[in-house]
């Protein structure tokens, strides 16, 4: 026992991972051997899959247990509110659920640990202040640093309050290698939609990463929702899949050996329309760049 738990955390995991097979109730009875099992099977025992957890509660978690924030891999998150995607209200969920002395507590730990971060989005700290989910999302990603894998596939969200501390958290995790997002909560708005820019995915994600997953589920959701058979007023479908394709494209001409996705292997938006020309563009590139490009399954039946 004494050689065990002297093992590092990291590895510590593995080990009750394989003995327990990820069963939850042979972890909670290794969580109550000693204090340093515990430091390691708790969180396991708590979060890991777990993918309809409140934002607010995982972030004040990691507030007071600052150990457990290096043993965070994998995050995985459907949905942030149930809101209604036609307006936005004070009431409709885009806040988190934590009193306003806790919010007042990450707010200050935000500051005192991310200034560069702070500095990044004029009122960041204020929008944690206000319990905004957004910045408490990214504070999430910033301290959890060690995440292999992230799904943001949020269901039934259109809007956002603020997506780009979101995304500057997701370039600077430096061992991301999985990621999943739904176009629908990091696109602009319609009329703004001009401002999505080509770099897009270049920016935002790590060079680390090796598969990307690219989904657009939520404009189902906004017309199931809303009741019509339209996006939005001004949202163009077609235009915005190829703005996203467009984005994939300049993702591709930074993958291969000696760029910055050096080690991506595969790109998966079988949710996304592509121009049959676009597809196959995209197909070759991926090839000369040793990166898999999904086709979608409409595609291929199409040119069988």
């Amino acid at each position: 026992m004494t050689g065990l738990i002297d093992l590092p955390n990291e590895l510590l995991e593995e080990i009750f991972l394989l003995a327990t097979c990820d069963d939850q109730r042979q972890l909670s009875r290794a969580a109550v051997v000693n204090k340093r099992i515990q430091q390691v099977a708790f969180p396991l025992l708590k979060w890991r899959r777990i993918s309809k957890f409140e934002v607010g509660s995982l972030a004040l978690h990691l507030l007071r247990h600052l150990y457990h924030r290096p043993l965070v891999r994998t995050l995985v998150l459907y949905t942030l509110s149930t809101l209604n995607v036609l307006e936005r209200n004070p009431n409709d969920g885009t806040r988190a659920n934590l009193r306003p002395e806790t919010l007042a507590e990450l707010a200050e730990a935000a500051e005192r640990t991310m200034p560069d971060l702070a500095e990044f989005s004029e009122g960041w700290i204020d929008r944690i202040d206000d319990g905004i989910i957004d910045v408490v999302l990214a504070l999430i990603l910033a301290w959890a640093n060690r995440l292999t894998e992230v799904s943001l596939s949020f269901r039934g969200r259109y809007e956002t309050v603020d997506n780009s501390v979101v995304c500057r958290s997701l370039s600077r995790l430096p061992q991301l290698r999985t990621v999943e997002i739904d176009m629908g909560y990091f696109l602009p708005k319609p009329e703004n939609l001009g401002s999505f820019e080509s770099d897009f995915f270049v920016s935002m994600l790590s060079g680390s990463l090796t598969k990307l997953v690219i989904t657009w589920q939520n404009r189902y959701d906004i017309r199931r929702y809303s009741g019509f058979n339209i996006l939005s007023p001004g949202c163009d479908e077609n235009r915005t899949c190829s703005l996203i394709t467009e984005a994939i494209g300049m993702l591709l001409q930074e993958a291969g050996p000696g760029y910055k996705f050096s080690k991506l292997r595969c790109i998966d938006a079988l949710d996304i329309n592509w121009e049959p020309e676009s597809l196959e563009n995209a197909v070759e590139l991926g090839k000369s760049r040793c990166v898999r490009v999904i086709e979608p399954i409409s595609m291929i039946r199409s040119i069988l």
